[in-house]
């Protein structure tokens, strides 16, 4: 009975895989980072409506940007089965680690 059990989880991993990729395709997300404590990827997007930054300058509607995505597999990792306030610190830490990370390693 456990190795039907362990076949389906391969299988429902496996399409779930295929379906992301075909979708990150579709949509254009890509990773930027290799970085396993990365949960972020990135795509492009166009404004629907024109936005005004906290400094007062305007993003014009149709313009291009960059949009962040949530990368589920390695938000998996942190999460795990539990939630609890350690999870949400470590979550937290990888968050910061974006922050002050050198977006243009030499």
């Amino acid at each position: 009975m456990w190795r039907f059990k362990l076949a389906w989880e391969r299988l429902a991993r496996s399409l779930i895989c295929s379906a992301d990729h075909l979708l990150r395709g579709v949509l254009g997300i890509h990773e930027f980072s290799e970085d396993d404590e990365c949960i972020l990827r990135l795509s492009r997007a166009h404004l629907r409506h024109t936005v005004e930054l906290q400094d007062g300058s305007q993003l014009y509607q149709g313009a291009c940007v960059g949009e962040l995505h949530l990368w589920n597999e390695h938000l998996a990792c942190i999460l795990g089965p539990c939630r609890s306030l350690g999870t949400s610190a470590r979550l937290r830490t990888r968050l910061l680690h974006l922050k002050y990370r050198d977006p243009c390693p030499k």
